[in-house]
């Protein structure tokens, strides 16, 4: 079969209107060729990017989606890794001993914790030694002993929490006049702080905030500031990177990354305490201390 469209010949061009006169262009054959296939591949290529986009689109929706999907099952499993970890916390409480590392993840009280193992440990020995002198056993002296502890713990720990020195760490101890944070009236927990010294004078803050018996999965908003105290007991407000990072408003969990900037004159080495404040939108403040370094 022959080309229609040859190469070496020319061809006459007309374009023609109602209103003017007639044009007539020699267009060689090789140009019209050209056109043709260049008209072409113009629409086939327009049609693969069209298809191409709707499939990569797709494909993104579904990725999404299944992103949003693991981000539930992981914050459904982080907050049942906290109430495993505050049974673990009850049970060893029970035995008359507190981890602290795992109360500091779970937003502890570190001056409860020193008070109920501080009394725990001197009703033992005031058992012990009372049942040495009756002539006991000392197995049965160590029982009556760990049964008094635990009848004292549960039944005082909160006047004994709030009666007992805090460790003598350096610091002056602060004084504050709101709630903490780890109260039965806080709605809200801070587990899992992680402060790190990353400058002469910046540290760096990551900790989750989350809802504590929030059943009607109400929000709940609010601001977030932070405190350092030095080892001369000066207490001190650093200034954030990010402010959007210190707001909140949450129904279930929230994961808080920022940066902590000192003022001139402070060093971020010397930081050994930082508090932090919970400022509720209806006025409530939760404030709790946490350990550099615990």
């Amino acid at each position: 079969m022959k080309s229609v469209i040859k190469k070496q010949t020319h061809y006459n061009l007309l374009l023609m209107r109602d209103d003017a006169e007639a044009r007539n262009y020699r267009v060689h054959g090789r140009t019209l060729r050209f056109f043709i296939w260049f008209f072409l591949l113009l629409v086939a290529g327009g049609a693969a990017g069209i298809y191409g986009g709707y499939h990569f689109w797709e494909k993104h929706r579904v990725l999404a989606e299944r992103y949003d999907e693991q981000e539930r099952e992981v914050s459904e499993m982080k907050l049942q890794l906290e109430r495993l970890i505050a049974l673990e916390t009850v049970l060893s409480a029970s035995n008359g001993t507190i981890p602290q590392a795992r109360h500091a993840e779970v937003g502890a009280d570190q001056a409860y914790i020193a008070a109920r193992n501080d009394t725990s440990d001197q009703v033992s020995s005031d058992d012990t030694s009372a049942a040495h002198d009756a002539g006991a056993p000392p197995d049965s002296g160590m029982d009556n002993a760990t049964t008094v502890a635990l009848d004292a713990t549960e039944q005082g720990a909160q006047l004994v929490a709030d009666d007992a020195p805090a460790p003598d760490n350096g610091v002056q101890e602060q004084e504050s006049s709101y709630p903490r944070i780890s109260s039965p009236e806080s709605p809200l927990r801070v587990t899992g702080l992680n402060v790190r010294v990353t400058g002469q004078q910046r540290l760096s803050i990551r900790h989750e905030l989350v809802t504590e018996g929030n059943t009607e999965q109400r929000m709940i908003s609010g601001n977030i500031r932070y405190y350092v105290v030095f080892a001369d007991g000066t207490r001190v407000e650093p200034s954030v990177s990010n402010i959007g990072e210190s707001r909140f408003s949450i129904a279930r969990m929230k994961l808080v990354q920022n940066s902590l900037q000192l003022p001139q004159g402070y060093r971020a080495a010397d930081v050994e305490q930082v508090d932090v404040l919970l400022e509720l939108s209806d006025g409530e403040r939760f404030e709790e201390r946490f350990e550099m370094g615990a």
